[in-house]
């Protein structure tokens, strides 16, 4: 059964920079993206085309939630949570660590990066996660060496 799930820009930056953005659409999730995700990726040193996220649903987040505005994360997490928790989404896709404790204190499942990658494998969208998670880091994404341990070991690739 499809979930819904709504995704941050650090999980887009990465896989796209990985150059798998189309592991999200191919898991056959309903993926939404908040409009101001949507401007950050679109704007800095290596924007994403916004015509590459046509699998995604733009939603407009016109007020942030108190109880999430109370944590003062970036714009983009506060529109991922405030938008996940209004259509009431199976998970808030994102990496920041103080918006995954937000995401908690307000009841809402997360997924990270390496979820996704987790998952296309599991999929048989990807042969293996380790070089996927050696490139994530080369590109900048902070994960703790327990982590990526944790992983690969669910992914059957003990480290």
């Amino acid at each position: 059964m499809a979930e819904v799930w709504v995704v941050n820009s650090s999980p887009l930056i990465v896989l796209d920079r990985l150059g798998r953005l189309d592991l999200l659409a191919r898991l056959g999730n309903t993926l939404i993206v908040p409009g101001g995700v949507l401007a950050e990726i679109s704007r800095g040193p290596r924007p994403i085309n916004p015509g590459r996220l046509n699998s995604f649903r733009v939603e407009a987040v016109e007020v942030i939630d108190p109880v999430v505005a109370a944590w003062d994360l970036g714009r983009g997490e506060s529109e991922v949570l405030t938008c996940a928790a209004s259509v009431h989404a199976d998970a808030a896709v994102l990496d920041d660590r103080s918006a995954r404790r937000c995401a908690t204190a307000l009841g809402l499942a997360t997924h990270g990066t390496l979820h996704v990658l987790l998952a296309a494998k599991e999929a048989g969208l990807l042969p293996s996660v380790a070089p996927m998670i050696e490139r994530a880091r080369a590109e900048g994404l902070f994960l703790s060496d327990a982590l990526v341990a944790k992983v690969l070991v669910l992914a059957g690739e003990k480290p």
